[in-house]
């Protein structure tokens, strides 16, 4: 069977989705801030020698400073202009990264499964879950916090209610498709790290022990078993003779007495005199 034909059957056997969203992107992101505090142990005194030399490898040095040129650094909450601008222990400087243009990706995604308490989304190929490198905004969760931004509520003071919108609990790589569980309560979020990292039952009885962990009941601890290293001689290694038994005593004996002797020699040993 053809990869073509593979894809057309699992597709046909793929449950259909509940409902589809997607907003499409804009040209450009909104750009991304860092954020430092400066801390009393940094040597650096100014604006531009604290970036070129924390940050040398992301810009030279003529790129820090058309970067503060153009204001697009602030000193607690104030846009600084000047490369020399003095910093103080506990100063909060915020660079701005200007926007750029993110490379293609799709928008929509399709919805599998939803509830009080998680969301399955079907990720199309070519979509990042969460923000990482140069794809910022073109990924899974900003669709998401978009869909929920738009059905915010308007409680009766008049004020915009922004509902709380599903958070991926795992990734899948940018080029995979497939599905990607978000959670809408910590409950959800607990089950699937309880499923996720609890071994495999190998038996009923040790599954209704896992559930019963889960769920706060405790069973009658075992004593543990004397594991199996502790019983086996190490491997490549023979059972001494009886020759070789006896040589090991006899060395042993020569060295207690040596040692006997030793002793005898520093009771008889007196430490000269040091003078005044």
């Amino acid at each position: 069977m053809s990869t073509a034909s593979k894809a057309s059957q699992l597709e046909q056997e793929w449950p259909p989705p509940l409902y589809t969203f997607g907003v499409p992107w804009p040209e450009f992101n909104d750009g991304l801030s860092y954020t430092d505090v400066i801390r009393p142990s940094q040597n650096a005194t100014t604006l531009i020698d604290f970036y070129y030399s924390k940050y040398r490898s992301s810009a030279p040095l003529q790129g820090w400073l058309q970067r503060i040129r153009n204001g697009q650094i602030t000193i607690n909450g104030i846009v600084v202009a000047d490369p020399q601008a003095a910093l103080s222990p506990g100063s909060k400087i915020i660079y701005h990264r200007i926007p750029w243009k993110e490379a293609r990706a799709p928008f929509m995604l399709q919805v599998l499964y939803e509830d009080d308490d998680m969301v399955a989304i079907n990720k199309p190929s070519g979509l990042q879950v969460l923000p990482g490198g140069l794809f910022q905004q073109r990924t899974v969760l900003t669709q998401l916090q978009w869909k929920a931004s738009k059905q915010g509520s308007i409680c009766s003071t008049g004020h915009d209610v922004q509902q709380p919108h599903p958070v991926p609990v795992h990734r899948l790589g940018r080029g995979t498709s497939g599905i990607v569980y978000c959670e809408l309560s910590n409950l959800f979020y607990d089950v699937f790290l309880f499923l996720q990292f609890e071994p495999k039952p190998r038996n009923r009885s040790s599954h209704r022990g896992n559930l019963n962990a889960f769920h706060g009941k405790t069973a009658q601890a075992k004593e543990p078993k004397q594991p199996p290293w502790e019983t086996r001689r190490p491997h490549g290694t023979k059972e001494p003779q009886p020759r070789e038994r006896a040589q090991a005593q006899k060395t042993s004996s020569r060295s207690e007495s040596k040692g006997a002797n030793a002793q005898k020699a520093m009771v008889k040993f007196k430490e000269p005199h040091m003078g005044k």
